[in-house]
């Protein structure tokens, strides 16, 4: 071959590459540069990631409750301490709120009707010394109130002694407990009945109505198979605006319509109760299937009361609800 035609495929080879190394610096300059001059990164999101439904800015009022069954009326005279013997039921605790429940039995030989608040609540110290208590009515364990018990012999009522682990006396360097041992709580038939319940009283005491439990209203806007899963910081700053998100899974068999779309309220408890309704967002997301799952993103103001706080989430017409503690520094 002519030297020549040997120059000319040479330089013809070196103008290739030279133009793809060119095309290839080209690329990376735009891939990593972007027109205006701002470097951009490229990061690879996994398909399978859950989406965030944003939050919207949509204030909502609580729906009206739909109306109870009525109560039964009183059919016998109110029981008399003489009458009641007192063993400890359940306890259980939510949200910093402790409950105590206590079983009222008619051991007597005729029937009694237990109703309405006890007139008085005092709490014993484990060496005997005796405390009146000034007791909150209602409890957060209420649910839907207390009806009359009408107590054949042998029949029983309850009563819910509720105290709470989160204020300002148990949140301090050195805390400031109020223990007791057991409570005499007065009948309004007359006397008073003893339990042997431990509590500590420090962030004060509720009692509900003596009586059985009410029969929950219907809710034609419940929410079958649905729960409430909430991340939210464990300590926030005081005055600030906190980010969390919930996720609304769905364990049914059926799917959950979120049309209305449904409103939630949330709540901070620090030095009283701080609630906000909204509507969620539903612009995009119009029902749940049967083990599906979707996350919405949340804020919430925050308290200028630093210490210990309650925070909760609900869908007020169903039975979720998701919650947990705050230290709020």
């Amino acid at each position: 071959m002519p030297e020549q035609q040997r120059r000319r495929r040479r330089i013809v080879a070196a103008t290739a590459s030279v133009i793809a190394v060119c095309a290839g610096l080209a690329w990376l300059g735009w891939v990593w540069w972007s027109p205006a001059g701002h470097r951009r990164h490229v990061v690879a999101v996994s398909s399978t990631e859950p989406a965030v439904a944003p939050w919207v800015d949509r204030p909502a009022s609580l729906p009206a409750p739909p109306p109870s069954p009525p109560p039964p009326s009183a059919a016998y005279p109110a029981c008399r301490a003489d009458q009641i013997k007192v063993r400890a039921g359940s306890a259980g605790a939510a949200t910093g709120h402790i409950a105590n429940t206590l079983l009222l039995i008619n051991f007597g030989d005729r029937p009694c009707t237990l109703a309405g608040y006890p007139t008085s609540v005092t709490g014993v110290r484990a060496d005997g010394a005796q405390v009146s208590l000034h007791a909150g009515h209602g409890t957060f364990f209420d649910g839907a109130g207390y009806w009359p018990a009408n107590l054949q012999p042998g029949d029983h009522g309850e009563l819910v002694v509720a105290t709470a682990d989160v204020c300002a006396a148990l949140n301090q360097p050195t805390p400031q407990p109020d223990p007791y041992a057991s409570v005499l709580v007065g009948l309004p038939g007359g006397g008073d009945v003893r339990a042997a319940v431990g509590f500590d009283a420090a962030c004060g005491v509720d009692v509900s109505e003596l009586g059985v439990r009410a029969s929950p209203p219907p809710d034609p806007d419940a929410y079958p198979g649905l729960t409430a899963t909430m991340h939210a910081p464990s300590t926030v700053p005081a005055g600030t605006l906190m980010h969390f998100t919930v996720t609304l899974t769905n364990g049914g068999n059926a799917v959950v319509a979120l049309d209305p779309c449904p409103v939630y309220a949330e709540s901070i408890y620090s030095d009283g109760p701080h609630e906000h309704v909204y509507e969620l967002n539903c612009d995009t997301v119009h029902s749940i299937g049967p083990g599906e799952s979707v996350t919405y993103a949340m804020q919430i103001p925050v308290p200028s009361t630093r210490g210990l706080a309650k925070f909760g989430w609900r869908l007020p017409a169903g039975a979720v609800f998701a919650g947990d503690v705050l230290t709020i520094t």
